[in-house]
């Protein structure tokens, strides 16, 4: 670039934004640095916007630092939560509530609040509508009217939940946060058996549910729980970047043998090198390893804590809870609530589940081309941004440029988060996006 960035405008106060927003202001280069953020708390997101302590973080306290180079750093600041503070005190293995990291990922943020003489910090409760690219610059425009000029912006709306249309019977995880109006003897119905499942069965029981609880999905996989494991380190001329699916499959039972078993072992120490491996891969490649491997590979690399697999395990046996596998065939209201029709993994014959309520945890919406916001929208109405080759979210250059219809990539709008999983894959948990944002940040501090 012939020119400097010193203003930035970041549309999303999730983990995301906060997460590029904190090292940009800490860059004595960076002037302005605007957050709109349409929910109620900076912060929030989808993922931490919920109330309840039962909802704990997947990964332990020690691995949640929001700054790479300073792995203590919520650790430390943990320590002065004196009201949530558990029963014989914080540990680095702690799973905190999420409610409480909401408050963690605030905080990066207060600093430059109370002490912002000059005015370098703004945070906007509006939502971003549209962004107009100049030579010079950026203006971002807002719902209310807002109208919000920089050198730049960067785009961090994080995931978005799936198009579904709505029925008094249908509770959307994604929109009710796990906070559902039904009563506590009804039988209820989840489609999806991933971590909003869990989420979802822990605010039932949470709520005194003494209904029966059906959960269903294709394979019927459960994430598994972390635990006690035998680290792995990796060179880098081990990892078969590049390779075929079904030869990286066979590269991990291999080192998982050597492990002793061990898989968790296995799957962490190859997390420094996933987004290379997933970029090294041909696109055929890719699109075998969503059709095909994504579920395993999820249940075992996006783990819940323990504690919380014990309750689950313990609504299992007792009958409350039932997991199934099957093919969904369909959804039909009927006069008391609806109908679901799903095909039993191993059969062919169509079996239907009469449900008065029923909780939607199939995960985020994987098609770009169908959000629901309007900033998406426009822009990818005027090609100012196009869907990856996946079409699992925006196409962006590996430096987090956006990319446009014609290919062009963008000098002044950039995305982090998991709005650019299909660039990058492993970008929906914090410590990957801290790696990407204070990367993205240094490079636009210093242009």
């Amino acid at each position: 670039m012939e020119y400097r960035l010193k203003t930035f405008v970041i549309i999303g106060g999730g983990a995301s934004g906060v997460l590029v927003a904190a090292p940009l202001l800490s860059h004595p280069s960076t002037e302005k640095v605007t957050v709109i953020e349409r929910g109620e708390a900076v912060g929030a997101g989808v993922a931490y916007g919920t109330e309840n302590p039962g909802h704990l973080l997947n990964v332990a306290a020690a691995g949640m630092s929001a700054f790479p180079d300073k792995p203590q750093h919520f650790f430390e600041w943990l320590a002065g939560q004196k009201n949530w503070m558990p029963e014989g005190g914080w540990t680095p293995g702690t799973f905190v509530p999420r409610r409480l990291y909401r408050d963690y990922i605030a905080s990066l943020l207060s600093p430059h609040m109370l002490d912002d003489r000059q005015g370098r910090l703004a945070v906007i409760s509006d939502e971003a509508v549209d962004i107009v690219e100049w030579a010079t610059g950026v203006v971002v425009t807002t719902k209310s009217g807002g109208r919000f000029e920089a050198d730049a912006a960067i785009l961090a709306t994080g995931n978005e939940g799936p198009v579904l249309p709505p029925a008094p019977w249908r509770h959307d995880f994604w929109s009710t946060r796990s906070r559902f109006d039904i009563p506590r003897d009804a039988p209820v119905v989840i489609v999806g058996t991933g971590l909003s499942m869990i989420d979802s069965v822990v605010s039932l029981l949470d709520a005194g549910h003494v209904g029966s609880i059906t959960a269903i999905s294709r394979r019927g996989l459960l994430p598994q729980p972390h635990g006690p494991y035998k680290a792995v380190r990796f060179e880098v001329a081990e990892i078969p970047f590049g390779s075929t699916l079904s030869r990286l499959l066979h590269w991990l039972r291999g080192r998982i043998a050597d492990n002793d078993g061990d898989w968790r072992g296995v799957v962490d120490g190859l997390r420094p090198f996933t987004q290379r491996l997933w970029q090294s891969f041909p696109l055929a490649e890719k699109r075998r390893f969503l059709r095909h491997a994504r579920p395993w590979w999820d249940v075992h690399r996006h783990r819940m804590a323990p504690q919380v697999r014990a309750r689950i395990d313990a609504a299992v046996a007792s009958g409350q809870l039932t997991v199934t596998s099957g093919r969904l065939a369909g959804v039909d209201q009927t006069d008391s609530g609806a109908r679901i029709s799903f095909v039993p993994r191993g059969s062919s014959v169509v079996e239907t589940i009469p449900v008065q309520h029923m909780i939607e945890c199939r995960g985020h919406n994987a098609d770009l081309s169908t959000t629901r916001s309007p900033l998406l929208q426009n822009l990818l109405s005027r090609g100012a941004i196009r869907p990856d080759a996946l079409r699992l979210g925006v196409d962006v250059a590996p430096g987090c440029a956006v990319i446009d219809a014609q290919g062009k990539t963008s000098e002044r709008i950039f995305a982090v988060g998991p709005i650019t999983t299909g660039a990058f894959w492993e970008i929906v948990a914090v410590p990957d996006i801290r790696q990407q944002a204070k990367a993205l940040a240094a490079e636009l501090a210093h242009s």
